[in-house]
């Protein structure tokens, strides 16, 4: 009998037959079919796709996706549980194929003769085939020396009992005609026959027009990932079924039910509109999002009901273009988090997933509180919850802008199922004028490839600088497209505070330290006793610390005393973002941050003290200062935001590269004065600092078109042990990538605290080429090496970052 599945679970060997694991991979199809009919149907007609071709297509892919598996070689591994990777099943399922077809059999008929480079061949179908176990690249199987032996009699039974597969999957309208094949030996060049033929296919893609690329790979991807669907939640279920039921069979056969395959296929939640605002009636701008198309900017200052505004939009989608997926992409892990809470609110925690580089942590926390099952049984389950997040199963997704762009370009295994699934999706933007330059470059490719594909999508902004509005206006304009613009006109009005600009810097710069203002301290302190809540802004860590360290002597008790950055382990940000929010309300309190307060957390202050940065900037910190209020005035006290100089543009300002930020910066602090400030004066101190700031298109592009089915493999495309960030791609310059590194004051020499990612913290990768050997040390163990930060480290300030100079002589240079 022929075999395709293997669990052990009790001492015992379960076996599913390829038959068996066929159909439930097929009931899989059949559910994702029905539940999402209109789905398909709009995504065949934007692409110029016949319906029933497609539906046919797929159902093929699925139904021989396997049948490498029907070699000798492979089913005596199987059974005695060992490995066939010298005999890669995906390769020769590719063989079989094109044998049935040589044998008359109509199978993988083109969906369009005009992407088809042979005739009578759908190299697309195929290529979906080879790659179900490993991504396209061009090296793919490259290696691959061993000639096996075909099961004839094994293949000509599996073909007859296609009739019977079509009935038993719920596809009554799929007629194939199956053939015989001729036992023959498999020629012993047939790998350089396949490596003659996949050559052939990657000079068809290479020289394939740019618009034909996007359309080859949105339909590739998306009939990918409905492959990878089917495969491995039939592999998954498998493995369940016998652990629940622990079966007294040793080999069976179909199992999966298509009530059961539901638990795959996650339908989109149609809500009440009244949900998504509590029962509020919504805002003028956000009853106006749920009439727009699908490409929309959006300009509401902050607490405004951004969020809910792009759920109505997301409704119109859902309505007008049959989406079954909408993704929030977040400017980082900690807003990813607060956004998934916040949508699980209003959808349930089953239709919300949450992924970026600590989203397994995330789960693993979130499964603490709720499962009874053992340390082990739990890992196992934040992981499964963790992939179906990865490759944007959920219908709610949360991610990080880093997830997606890589996905669009190879830059991890599972980046082509993920695509496909973005391919029935609207996309929301949050905060997109946040990211640093060459990012927001990026992001502007992105965003023309976003058209290209006619995915919906919706860019917010608290500012939104004219510059990058006109950008995009103008190259969707060359493309025939259009945005819309929505703009919140009532919040725009509201004067929440005053701006008093300082020429002196609240830190002054000296040779490899900082002096502190002492009047400012004076300020905070004298403040602090009449009993106001105070945030100081400051635009590096170092800075914020050795002002936090002063304030320790002025403020007590020093409990209403809290520093804030972007450097602690995971486990001490989410006690300090717990203790922020329970603290919302204290007062007197001072909260010393870094930008990471800027987007992260839903809190407020009387008065801000901050450093120069971008005007935008500075309204996203403004947007924590009598937050949502309409005037400056709040219980007789005056909010004011005071705005002081900086003698050092770090982090904005790195080199000479970034002097057209520095023009941004200097033209920001000009544009202020002394004087209430509305959101939409604001705005137009952000028009006029980046009035002539260039956004050109990046290599994002080339990479895409590039790897649009073959090119780079995805360990080509990431750099290890840089977390999401690239090697051959870098999303962000040298001067932002940040690297994973355990603090030794938390993990001390002990490999099993690595094993925990909650104590990973993220620092600058210039500290690793600066002070590799004098900063750090790494601790392995069979499976994995640890990078290990010597500095020291505390919950109360992190890495304490003073002793830098100890360790980097020339660590001025970097202040």
């Amino acid at each position: 009998m022929d075999i395709a599945k293997r669990h052990e679970y009790n001492d015992r060997v379960f076996f599913q037959t390829l038959k068996g694991h066929t159909v439930d991979g097929l009931v899989i199809l059949k559910r994702y079919f029905d539940s999402n009919e209109m789905t398909v149907r709009e995504f065949c007609r934007k692409w110029d796709v016949d319906y029933n071709r497609f539906v046919q297509n797929t159902f093929e892919i699925v139904l021989f996706h396997d049948t490498g598996k029907l070699i000798k070689e492979f089913q005596e591994n199987i059974r005695m549980g060992k490995s066939s990777k010298d005999y890669p099943h995906p390769l020769i399922s590719v063989y079989i194929v094109m044998m049935l077809q040589e044998a008359g059999m109509d199978i993988l008929r083109p969906l369009d003769d005009k992407y088809c480079p042979f005739p009578d061949e759908e190299f697309m179908a195929l290529c979906q085939i080879l790659s179900h176990h490993t991504q396209l690249y061009q090296g793919i199987y490259e290696n691959v020396s061993n000639v096996p032996h075909l099961l004839y009699d094994e293949i000509n039974r599996f073909l007859d009992d296609i009739p019977e597969i079509i009935r038993l999957s719920g596809f009554e309208g799929i007629t194939i005609k199956p053939v015989h094949v001729r036992s023959e030996p498999i020629p012993k060049d047939f790998i350089d026959e396949f490596r003659h033929i996949k050559n052939q296919w990657v000079d068809f893609c290479r020289n394939m027009k740019a618009k034909d690329k996007v359309r080859l790979k949105a339909v590739y991807s998306y009939m990918y990932s409905l492959l990878q669907l089917c495969d491995d939640y039939s592999s998954a279920y498998f493995s369940e079924y016998v652990e629940e039921h622990n079966p007294d069979w040793d080999i069976t056969g179909p199992i999966l039910s298509y009530d059961a395959a539901g638990k795959y296929v996650i339908p989109y939640p149609e809500i009440d509109k009244n949900a998504i605002t509590g029962g509020r009636d919504p805002r003028d701008f956000q009853k106006r999002l749920g009439d727009v198309g699908p490409y929309v900017m959006l300009l509401a200052p902050c607490g405004r009901g951004k969020t809910e505004g792009a759920l109505y939009w997301a409704e119109n989608m859902r309505k007008q273009r049959f989406i079954n997926r909408l993704i929030f992409a977040m400017p980082t892990q900690i807003t990813s988090n607060a956004m998934a809470e916040r949508l699980k609110m209003i959808y349930g925690e089953e239709k919300v997933g949450v992924y970026h580089g600590k989203s397994l942590l995330y789960y693993q926390e979130q499964l603490k509180g709720v499962s009874d099952e053992d340390d082990i049984k739990l890992i196992e389950l934040a992981e499964e919850r963790n992939f179906m997040s990865k490759v944007f199963l959920k219908p709610i997704m949360v991610t990080t802008i880093d997830h997606l762009v890589f996905s669009f370009i190879h830059g991890f295994s599972q980046a082509d199922f993920t695509l496909g699934n973005v391919q029935t999706a609207c996309i929301v933007f949050d905060e997109v004028h946040y990211y640093e330059k060459d990012t927001l470059r990026h992001l502007v490719s992105l965003f023309s490839l976003l058209r290209e594909m006619k995915i919906p999508h919706l860019l917010m902004s608290g500012t939104f600088p004219e510059f990058l509005q006109k950008n995009l206006e103008e190259n969707a304009a060359l493309e025939g497209k259009s945005y819309e613009i929505v703009i919140d006109g009532e919040g725009l009005k509201y004067q929440p505070f005053i701006v008093k600009k300082h020429d002196d810097c609240i830190v002054n710069k000296l040779e490899n330290d900082f002096a502190i203002n002492d009047n400012i301290i004076e300020e905070i302190r004298s403040n602090y006793h009449k009993g106001i809540r105070q945030y100081i802004i400051l635009n590096t860590v170092r800075k914020a610390q050795e002002v936090y360290k002063r304030l320790k002597d002025v403020i007590e008790p020093s409990d209403n005393l809290v520093l804030y950055h972007s450097r602690f382990t995971g486990h001490d940000r989410s006690k300090k973002n717990k203790a922020l929010l329970q603290d919302r309300d204290k007062r007197p309190y001072v909260l010393v941050s870094t930008q990471a307060i800027e987007i992260s957390l839903d809190i407020s202050c009387d008065v801000m003290f901050t450093e120069l940065a971008p005007a935008d900037a500075i309204g996203q910190r403004g947007g924590r200062l009598n937050r949502g209020a309409k005037h400056y005035l709040k219980d007789n006290l005056q909010c004011i935001l005071h705005l002081y100089n900086t003698d050092t543009m770090r982090p904005y300002v790195n080199s000479k590269k970034d002097e057209d930020v520095k023009v941004v910066l200097e033209r920001t602090y000009a544009g202020f004065t002394d004087k209430p400030y509305t959101y939409a004066d604001i705005k137009a101190i952000c028009d006029m600092a980046y009035r002539d700031f260039k956004l050109d298109y990046t290599d994002f592009l080339a990479f895409f078109y590039d790897g649009t089915l073959f090119g780079y493999s995805y360990k080509e495309i990431t750099r290890e042990g840089a977390g999401e960030e690239g090697n051959v791609f870098k999303l962000r310059s040298d001067d932002y990538i940040m690297i994973d590194a355990y603090p030794l004051d938390v993990v001390g020499d002990n490999v099993e605290n690595c094993r925990d990612y909650e104590n990973i913290v993220k620092v600058p990768y210039w500290w690793y080429v600066s002070a590799k050997d004098n900063l750090f040390k790494n601790l392995e163990d069979k499976y994995h090496k640890y990078l290990i930060c010597k500095l020291p480290y505390s919950f109360e300030i992190g890495f304490d970052e003073s002793k830098l100079k100890e360790v980097i002589p020339d660590y001025g240079a970097f202040l």
